[in-house]
């Protein structure tokens, strides 16, 4: 139902904009993930080659033989196969197994980045759209009280000076909503890029979640990209287990000869000696040192996650409080402020001027306020992405 309803929002314009949730539901069916799955495929069935077997192999020899009393057709007529078990199986499925969900977890790790790179987007898209809208209201609101402060010079109640510095600070004001405006082009811009070939006109931004002060690191084992660097890991010591096998397979050879007046059959056998080639050494020396990088990779890659993760969380926390002062404290004072002084003008106790201050005190207060909390949201995803959570199960690219 949901997909029809987007349908006819597409054909027939804004009736319903993007949600974030619906903008993700809609990716699943992109070309760059498409793409992703596809090389995901592709590399497990390459995967598997470390775990297959040779078919058997056909032989045929025909020759001519003239021996000092006899002459005739000799031909010899030859299967042969590598046996697998039960010297190399275990340790070859172990490493197509690891190899491959190695892989399935890269291609998971990757549409996670993905869609938490768009709902970012989304976010700041929106942020910018707030700013936009409330700057522009803003200098709407000031340019009439401006307005007021013409007809006050006109009658002498203030002086050309307080004038111009009230025109000044509107012609700022005007300055900052076009700089809000550019802001929110680019950021829906870069909102319409991350998305491909999905058009979206317009977004929701009713689906935002609060700030909110408290966030727990989760248990860094569980990360994607760890369990990446554990399943090749895995997968490299279990190539060094087969490479250090002296015996890593066996193989039978059935054969039929028609020499002449004789007739011969065999059964051959043949095993490997790993130890006696210097190839083998060199291909066991190469599994361990890369079953060693991978595990140093992982402790530096935790290490890594660790400290940045813990530095975004401090500054989440500083973040949130500073915006909380904002919105809890600093912005209501103002309004009261605004009010009073708003109050006081109509009452001929206070100053037209008094009122201005006020006012722009208070615009400016609101758009600082709009600012951190798109600061706050930035810092967020950047958390979410260096610890590899998810935002909200609902939305998120199985």
């Amino acid at each position: 139902m949901k997909y029809i309803f987007v349908s006819i929002f597409v054909l027939f314009g804004d009736l319903n904009a993007y949600t974030l949730q619906e903008i993700l539901q809609l990716q699943k069916d992109d070309n760059k993930v498409k793409s992703i799955e596809a090389m995901r495929d592709a590399q497990i069935a390459q995967n598997s080659l470390v775990a297959s077997y040779q078919s058997p192999r056909m032989s045929a020899k025909v020759a001519h033989a003239k021996e000092p009393n006899k002459e005739g057709l000799e031909y010899a007529l030859g299967i042969s196969q590598n046996i697998l078990n039960p010297f190399d199986s275990s340790a070859k499925n172990s490493a197509s197994g690891n190899l491959s969900d190695a892989t399935r977890q890269e291609a998971r790790h990757a549409l996670h980045l993905r869609e938490l790179d768009i709902a970012s987007k989304y976010y700041r898209a929106c942020s910018s759209q707030a700013l936009q809208l409330k700057s522009k209201s803003l200098f709407e609101e000031q340019k009439q009280r401006v307005e007021k402060l013409k007809s006050a010079y006109e009658l002498g109640e203030i002086s050309k000076k307080e004038l111009i510095f009230s025109r000044l600070s509107l012609a700022k004001l005007h300055r900052n909503a076009s700089s809000y405006e550019r802001a929110y082009v680019e950021d829906f811009a870069s909102l319409q890029k991350s998305v491909g070939d999905l058009v979206v006109e317009s977004i929701a931004c009713d689906d935002m979640i609060e700030p909110k002060r408290e966030l727990k690191i989760k248990d860094v084992s569980e990360h994607g990209e760890l369990q990446r660097l554990e399943y090749q890991k895995n997968a490299a010591n279990a190539m060094y287990e087969l490479y250090a096998s002296p015996i890593q397979n066996i193989g039978y050879e059935l054969l039929y000869e028609q020499e002449i007046q004789t007739q011969r059959y065999s059964l051959g056998i043949n095993m490997p000696l790993g130890f006696a080639s210097s190839q083998q050494e060199l291909l066991k020396e190469q599994a361990l040192k890369t079953n060693t990088a991978y595990f140093y990779a992982k402790e530096s890659l935790k290490n890594e996650i660790n400290t940045t993760a813990t530095k975004l969380l401090k500054n989440l926390k500083v973040i949130y409080d500073e915006y909380k002062l904002l919105k809890n404290e600093i912005l209501p004072l103002s309004k009261e402020l605004l009010e009073l002084s708003q109050y006081a003008y109509a009452q001929g106790e206070g100053t037209l001027m008094e009122y201005l201050d006020s006012s722009q005190s208070y615009a400016q207060n609101g758009l600082e306020t709009l600012e951190i909390k798109k600061t706050y949201y930035y810092e967020l995803f950047e958390f979410y992405k260096i610890t590899d959570r998810e935002y909200g199960e609902e939305i998120c690219i199985k």
